[in-house]
């Protein structure tokens, strides 16, 4: 984000409820589609992983988004939800189902494998369990359908393979591979 910010981009992040928490999916739909409206000026709009699922479902329809970028993340269609394709579960997943959440076992070699140590630190003391209501959340919208879209594939991704970052990729208008 400082790239971007030093190039004249304005950035702004959001905080998806469902990490932490155990709303579902249309907490985090309802928590970009307020950030959107706040800022009513053009915007490309970002989805990491399940990030993806949200913006597909959260864009659809919002006048100021110009286009959607997908970072080795999620391309879903209108009637899809994530459990649909976490079938089986990554083994790298762990699920307490009578809590409702999910955890990710070392979270160092499957997020931040290729990340300097203390920048992984820090970003793994900030992760927390993920609502499994997430992974039922079935999208009613399919903004990519509407709007331009890329992906940004990531070829040595440990939590997403590139099988299926191809296919979903396939969804999108432009694809770019690095590693």
């Amino acid at each position: 984000m400082p790239l971007l910010a030093s190039q004249g981009f304005t950035v702004r992040t959001v905080d998806l409820p469902s990490s932490g928490s155990l709303v579902g999916l249309d907490a985090d739909v309802k928590v970009v589609r307020e950030s959107l409206a706040e800022h009513a000026t053009p915007t490309l709009v970002v989805g990491h992983s399940y990030g993806g699922v949200v913006i597909s479902e959260a864009c659809a329809g919002v006048r100021n988004v110009v286009g959607l970028a997908y970072l080795c993340a999620f391309v879903l269609d209108k009637g899809e939800s994530l459990s649909m394709f976490l079938q089986p579960l990554p083994p790298w997943m762990e699920i307490d189902e009578a809590v409702g959440v999910g955890r990710v076992l070392a979270p160092e070699q499957v997020f931040y494998a290729d990340v300097e140590p203390a920048i992984a630190a820090r970003a793994v003391a900030r992760l927390g369990f993920q609502s499994l209501a997430c992974l039922g959340g079935v999208l009613t919208a399919a903004a990519w359908r509407e709007l331009p879209s890329s992906y940004l594939l990531c070829e040595e991704d440990q939590a997403l393979p590139v099988p299926a970052q191809e296919a979903m990729s396939a969804r999108t208008n432009l694809v770019e591979r690095l590693a």
